[in-house]
């Protein structure tokens, strides 16, 4: 899908991704209750969702009308350079998903700790509503990093320019109305999640507090996919554990220390506002790169 991206098809992309969770919908009432299976029935509808996903990709690839790609027998050999420079830009994504597990782990941790067993299942409900935002920012960003990659390497750097600033543009208008509309239907969003009382009203107390820098994650997001596009793996890695690793988890133990189980919740705020200042310094100094150019 990542390929269908990058040579200009969104749309099959998108295609290929909503068939595969289209089909995985469909089998798994099949094997699990029609067929007895359980989870094992759940697993294999998995499976053969993903393979029919593959077969959609490769009949693209190799005949279909729309592709620029096309899968070759010679091309399918290892080539040790060619390798090393797809490692180079997929190892940022990759130390982003190692410092989100990380982190986690420990935010879990201490929220045992300090609030029990009922403030990570707080934290499931927060991350949940955070995640679909976060996924739509996300979207929108990822789909601007073939375009800043080919106009980069075309040395049409007005046209970089102009992409980074719609997509933040964007990003910001999502983030900002995502967090208007958390505040005004909080209880209701929160309600589709958990029937308890208890649970509710503690969720209420912190979501605001968790999800303050919302406007800003956009900002954080295009940076990391802006240096990732151009090449520039270092800064785009350093950006992904900053944030993560190098901000959050060490202001989790500081503010739980001083403040405790709230302490905990302020600390994804602050870190968020820090990586933006730390993400615009990084832009900044690209963009006079990208001028003198």
């Amino acid at each position: 899908m990542g390929l269908m991206q990058a040579e200009g098809n969104p749309k099959k992309s998108m295609v290929a991704a909503i068939l595969g969770a289209l089909i995985n919908l469909c089998l798994d009432p099949i094997f699990i209750f029609v067929f007895k299976m359980g989870i094992k029935g759940a697993a294999i509808a998995t499976v053969l969702a993903n393979v029919i996903v593959a077969i959609y990709i490769t009949y693209h690839f190799l005949f279909g009308k729309t592709r620029y790609l096309t899968l070759r027998k010679e091309n399918l050999k290892i080539d040790i350079k060619l390798m090393v420079e797809v490692m180079k830009i997929g190892i940022s994504p990759f130390f982003r998903k190692m410092a989100t597990s990380t982190t986690i782990l420990v935010v879990n941790r201490a929220l045992i700790s300090y609030g029990g067993s009922s403030s990570v299942a707080v934290l499931g409900i927060i991350d949940t509503i955070s995640s679909i935002i976060f996924m739509i920012v996300m979207g929108i960003n990822e789909g601007t990093q073939p375009i800043i990659s080919y106009n980069y390497g075309a040395r049409n750097y007005k046209r970089v320019k102009e992409a980074i600033f719609k997509s933040l543009y964007i990003s910001t208008i999502i983030g900002s109305l995502s967090l208007i509309l958390v505040f005004m239907f909080k209880r209701d969003i929160i309600g589709i999640f958990s029937k308890d009382l208890v649970l509710i009203k503690k969720c209420e107390e912190v979501l605001l507090i968790y999800m303050m820098m919302t406007p800003l994650l956009g900002f954080q997001t295009l940076g990391v996919n802006f240096f990732q596009a151009i090449d520039r793996s270092k800064i785009a890695i350093f950006l992904n554990i900053f944030r993560k690793v190098l901000m959050l988890i060490p202001l989790i133990f500081i503010f739980s220390k001083s403040f405790g189980e709230i302490g905990i919740w302020y600390a994804n705020p602050v870190s968020d506002f820090i990586a933006a200042i730390v993400t615009f310094y990084f832009l900044k100094r690209e963009f006079k790169i990208l001028n003198h150019k």
